[in-house]
């Protein structure tokens, strides 16, 4: 007991010390200030702000689309969409988009996601493109979109999407032949304009109705407060490791060090079978990704990619792709369903893009396949 009071001695002198307290209060002083800078931010309202922001609808008819808006209302507290899809263009649609009034572009720099409260009728997904200027304006001058997909309910709900969920759209990356590992994060200082919209959906010439009561831009600083907590608590270890052994060089303590080699433990199958099976049992939702099957099955999406690519030789879009296009070929046999509804039900977003996949991999398109088999 004696000996134990004699080794924490030092330890208590040195937290006591102003070799020790100096630094610390610095640090204290310092990350205090950066979290009470990042909790003072205020949201970026966009609705309702009439005076700042304007907001219009917009259908398929510029595509030789003839969807109808049957009613639209803008108020000091709502935006109700009242619309109908129809079919004479092969991906019929609706929305919104929220422009600045007296300024180029929405500076949105300090915030990490878009907030927005919504309710739908008839509707349980919609979309959100964020659009910034032109990837290489002296090569094109089309506006590089980024889109997310959000799923809602016929209650009014508040939701929020994190910049990194916005991805360039499939029908974006065909057009500009951008690989997947190509796209890059919306440029949240120079946003042109926030379009918010019907998704593809295969139910048509029926009355919908989207109402939203807020949308803004928000930060979320969960991951930033957790790495300064980190980042605090190893500072202190570290500023006390060098008080220690400033204060404690001329008196050497012996150390007793037990030297061993740990067991080896492998649970590389278990996380092989369990990434596939995730796969496989949820490839019909279009939203999946390998962050996502990452996060719910407690691994890395450079492990997934490793075992999809040792196991089947190709990376996991196409492997995803395979698994949809052997779904679609099945229901193309044994089904009357269209080729719309089959598209959505094995996870793509849009017909267009479905109908490229699956000729990419059989050689034929839906309707032939439908028509001739294998």
């Amino acid at each position: 007991m004696k000996e134990q009071l004699k080794m924490s001695n030092p330890a208590l002198q040195i937290i006591k010390s102003t070799l020790f307290i100096a630094p610390v209060a610095f640090l204290t002083f310092l990350l205090a200030s950066v979290v009470v800078y990042f909790m003072q931010i205020d949201d970026l309202v966009l609705f309702p702000n009439t005076t700042t922001y304007s907001y219009n609808y917009y259908t398929d008819g510029a595509n030789g689309g003839n969807s109808e808006m049957l009613n639209y209302k803008v108020s000091d507290s709502l935006i109700h969409l009242k619309f109908q899809l129809n079919d004479a263009f092969y991906s019929p649609y609706v929305g919104l988009v929220l422009s600045p009034n007296n300024q180029k572009a929405i500076n949105a720099a300090k915030y990490n996601q878009l907030s927005i409260s919504v309710r739908g009728e008839n509707m349980d997904r919609i979309g959100i493109s964020l659009y910034t200027p032109p990837l290489n304006p002296e090569q094109n001058s089309d506006e590089t979109p980024h889109h997310a997909f959000l799923n809602i309910t016929e209650t009014k709900t508040n939701y929020t999407i994190a910049a990194s969920e916005f991805q360039f759209p499939d029908w974006w990356t065909d057009l500009h032949q951008l690989n997947d590992n190509e796209n890059e994060l919306p440029d949240l200082q120079n946003l042109l304009h926030i379009n918010i919209g019907s998704a593809f959906t295969p139910q048509i010439n029926k009355a919908k109705t989207i109402e939203i009561y807020q949308i803004a831009f928000t930060r979320n600083n969960q991951h930033l407060f957790v790495l300064l907590g980190s980042i605090y608590l190893g500072l202190l270890v570290l500023i006390f490791g060098i008080s220690y052994l400033s204060k404690k060089q001329d008196d050497k303590k012996s150390e007793v060090i037990v030297s061993y080699q740990s067991l080896e433990t492998s649970d590389g199958d278990a996380i092989h079978e369990k990434c596939l099976q995730f796969i496989n049992a949820n490839y019909h939702q279009s939203d999946l990704t390998l962050e996502r099957i990452a996060e719910q099955t407690a691994t890395t999406p450079r492990k997934i990619t490793q075992i999809i690519n040792d196991e089947f030789n190709c990376n996991f879009k196409t492997y995803l792709n395979r698994i949809r296009i052997t779904e679609a070929k099945r229901l193309l046999k044994n089904t009357n369903l269209n080729m719309g509804e089959i598209a959505f039900k094995v996870g793509f977003n849009s017909q267009s893009h479905f109908n490229r996949v699956f000729k990419s991999e059989t050689l034929k398109s839906p309707s032939k396949y439908r028509e001739i088999g294998d």
